[in-house]
């Protein structure tokens, strides 16, 4: 919790309210609430002498995977667009560039929960953009965007007394596989090798990233337009091969 990670030389973000912190006080954009990480090492009993021709493909091998998965992070709502964007709500900033953590403002018990719907279309409203037939993924953060959209308003000046720190909902939560796949190989008593495969995300498991939520911008409400990027730890499917030698 907190009133958001930024740094104090900075002048593009501020508070909500400089004279009622509390007002920005929320989640902040890493509070991750739970979080797994589970790492196996597996050396094939069978054939560790490589004696022969079938102990010498079969023997060596070593399978090491990594599954990691955690739970989405706070996901802003956000309010107006452009120059104006998250600002003044509360009388605290200028848009033109400066900005502040706010959050559109709940009105009904949140039921959109944070994972991806396929095949979503809707008529016309929030979500619009996600339509395949104007191009988009059929890929929604909600079944029904429209009814979730009007859950949120405004934050309203006077009324509201505190805004949602880094988010109001949460996004995606995450999960990977990766793996790393060697064979030891002997050729001598003094010489021999090591063939090492390692996999990024060996199932090739899509993620989807977390989508731009604001409210004055219903046609684009909770569509999914692209992955998770390298940058947190997921990407397509990697393969990289080395060769040790020792001697």
């Amino acid at each position: 919790m907190g009133t958001g990670i930024v740094n104090q030389s900075g002048s593009s973000s501020t508070v909500i309210d400089p004279w009622n912190l509390h007002a920005a006080y929320g989640p902040q954009s890493f509070d991750v609430r739970f979080v797994y990480n589970m790492t196996i090492l597996y050396q094939s009993p069978y054939y560790k002498d490589q004696k022969g021709v079938l102990g010498r493909v079969l023997g060596g091998w070593t399978i090491a995977p990594l599954f990691t998965a955690q739970s989405g992070a706070p996901l802003q709502v956000s309010v107006s667009t452009g120059s104006n964007s998250n600002a003044q709500a509360f009388g605290e900033v200028y848009g033109n560039g400066n900005q502040a953590n706010e959050n559109a403002v709940l009105i009904a018990p949140f039921t959109g929960g944070n994972s991806a719907h396929n095949n979503v279309s809707v008529p016309s409203g929030c979500g619009l953009n996600g339509n395949p037939s104007r191009g988009g993924s059929g890929i929604n953060m909600f079944a029904d965007p429209n009814a979730i959209c009007a859950q949120f308003r405004r934050p309203i000046l006077g009324l509201d007394t505190t805004d949602g720190g880094a988010g109001v909902i949460r996004g995606f939560p995450t999960w990977n596989l990766d793996a790393t796949v060697t064979k030891d190989i002997r050729i001598r008593e003094r010489i021999g090798a090591t063939l090492m495969f390692q996999f990024s995300n060996i199932l090739n498991h899509f993620q989807p990233a977390n989508p731009t939520m604001n409210i004055d911008s219903p046609a684009s409400w909770g569509v999914v337009t692209n992955q998770a990027t390298s940058a947190n730890g997921l990407q397509a499917r990697q393969m990289e091969f080395g060769l040790r030698i020792r001697f």
